[in-house]
This record gives C-alpha cells, sequence and structure tokens, in this order.
C-alpha cells in the first residue's frame, strides 16, 4: 500500500467517491478511509439516490448549480459505462441511483468478516 497520498477523503460514500474519480482523472493519488463498506452507509440510507435538485425550494445560485450538476450526469453515465460497465439504473433523468442497497451492504459485510485477512 502507498505511503503518501496526494488527496485522503474521510468516509466512502458517493460524494466522496466522485470527488476521489474525478481528482484521479485530474492525476492525483487518492486515499478513501471508510470504516465498513464503499458506498454502504449514509449513501444507502439515502436509498442510494442522488436528487440533484429535490430539496430546493427557491431559485437561487443553489437551484443553478443543481440544475447544471443534473446536465452533467449523461456525460459521466456514459464515461463510467465505458470505463468499467456501469449501468444507470435510474427511472429518471434527474436521478442516479447506487448500485449499493441495505441487502447488498449486509452481504458484503458478512462476506468480508468471513473472508482470509489480506497482507
Amino acid at each position: 500500500m502507498k505511503q503518501h497520498y496526494d488527496v485522503l477523503l474521510i468516509g466512502g460514500g458517493i460524494i466522496s467517491s466522485s470527488i476521489a474519480y474525478h481528482l484521479s482523472k485530474q492525476g492525483a493519488s487518492v486515499a478513501i478511509l471508510e470504516r465498513n463498506q464503499i458506498g454502504c452507509e449514509a449513501s444507502s440510507a439515502a436509498a442510494g439516490i442522488l436528487g440533484a435538485q429535490a430539496e430546493i425550494d427557491e431559485e437561487g445560485p443553489l437551484l443553478d448549480l443543481a440544475i447544471k450538476s443534473r446536465s452533467m450526469f449523461p456525460e459521466l453515465v456514459k464515461e463510467l459505462k465505458e470505463k468499467n460497465g456501469y449501468r444507470r439504473r435510474a427511472h429518471s433523468k434527474r436521478l442516479i441511483k447506487s448500485r449499493c442497497n441495505r441487502r447488498r451492504c449486509t452481504r458484503i459485510k458478512e462476506k468480508s468478516r468471513s473472508a482470509p485477512p489480506v497482507g
């Protein structure tokens, strides 16, 4: 394991994972510290859904940012599909649903407990 990283992210949710992905694309070496499984804590508790403007009640800079962010989803989905076969499971162009749900996270945790130590 590397001893030095350009960036250290605490928490392995969808936001940290996205930050790590984009920083890595720019050449940064990034490490994520997560106490459990990547994407299986707050990101799965939120039903794995990112609603770019779901909780914004008024017009303004935050709404503008959310709309711009949402407009970037299709290109990101295309890029992720090309890199690792990611399939968008969303039913709305306004939402992206992560692949880790509670049942899957439970299975992953159980499997990791019974796995032999690495390193």
